[in-house]
Formats: structure tokens, sequence, C-alpha cells
């Protein structure tokens, strides 16, 4: 019985780790980035053209990762990612730049 717990864990863990890839590897719209998040290295976040959100957050001896999902209408974005900072989930783009609602970060585009 316990060995039947563990495949089925393993089977879970690998399953969740192929998706993610999956995700991870579609093509992405563009990132947006800014050295204002983060202690050192700065945030990114990859739009990808599935919907799928993917973040970094680069601190000085470590990276964090966050998945989710983003809606978008003309040039606002509504996210869908847990973050452990405080961040608004309605961004707008405008020309090379994105701005979030109610904060003074702005983040740098590149297209791809």
């Amino acid at each position: 019985m316990n060995s039947l717990i563990c495949l089925i864990a393993v089977a879970i863990i690998l399953f969740h780790k192929a998706r993610i890839a999956q995700l991870d590897n579609s093509p992405s719209t563009f990132t947006a980035s800014t050295f204002d998040i983060g202690s050192d290295g700065g945030f990114v976040l990859d739009f990808k053209a599935n919907g799928h959100l993917k973040a970094e957050k680069r601190d000085h001896w470590s990276v964090k990762y966050y998945w989710g999902e983003y809606a978008v209408k003309n040039d606002t974005f509504d996210l869908n990612i847990p973050l452990d900072f405080k961040l608004s989930k309605r961004a707008f783009l405008m020309h090379d730049s994105l701005f979030f609602e109610g904060d003074t970060v702005k983040f740098s585009v590149y297209r791809h």
C-alpha cells in the first residue's frame, strides 16, 4: 500500500514538472522587467502567447519563480498570479512600458 502511495506521489510530481516545462517553453509575446523589485537582480514578467504568465524575482543569492495566467483586453492586462509581495493585479501597456494600477513601479517591455 505504501509503495502505491509513493508511486502516485511521484507520478503527480512528474506530471506537474512536465506541465510547467511545457508552459515555460511556449512562445513569449513579450517580457517586462524592472530593477525596482528584488534586492539586486530585479523582477521579470514573461507573458506567454497562450495566456500563461511566468515571473522571476532575483535576489542576491536566490531566484524565485511564480506561475499564473493573464487576460488581456486592448492595453489592459488582468493578472492572476500569486506573489509574496504587494503588486496590483491590473497593468496597463503603454508603448514600451508596463504600469501597474496604483503603483509607481515602471516595467520596461521587450517584445519577442
